[in-house]
């Protein structure tokens, strides 16, 4: 059961833009539906990376991640040495 608190949050990460408020809401949605640990161990360390690469690039807002964003993160994943199968999880 999501709790009033639960839900307060979730709302406001539809009410703002702010970046780490929508992945703080979707952590939230993926606990309340119950998932395995591993998976949200998995999810969060995923949301990492992808919100410092978007803090590395001066981007706080959703409304800023543009198409170019994530292809350039993409690429980076790969520089980094993650083989095809490991960028595409992201």
């Amino acid at each position: 059961m999501v709790t009033p608190s639960a839900t307060n949050k979730i709302m406001d990460a539809f009410n703002n833009d702010n970046l780490q408020s929508w992945i703080d809401a979707f952590m939230m949605d993926r606990r309340a539906q119950n998932m395995a640990k591993g998976t949200l161990h998995f999810y969060k360390a995923k949301l990492k990376d992808f919100s410092a690469y978007c803090e590395s690039v001066s981007i706080d807002r959703v409304m800023e991640i543009e198409p170019s964003h994530i292809r350039a993160f993409l690429l980076l994943l790969q520089e980094k040495g993650h083989n095809p199968g490991g960028v595409h999880t992201y």
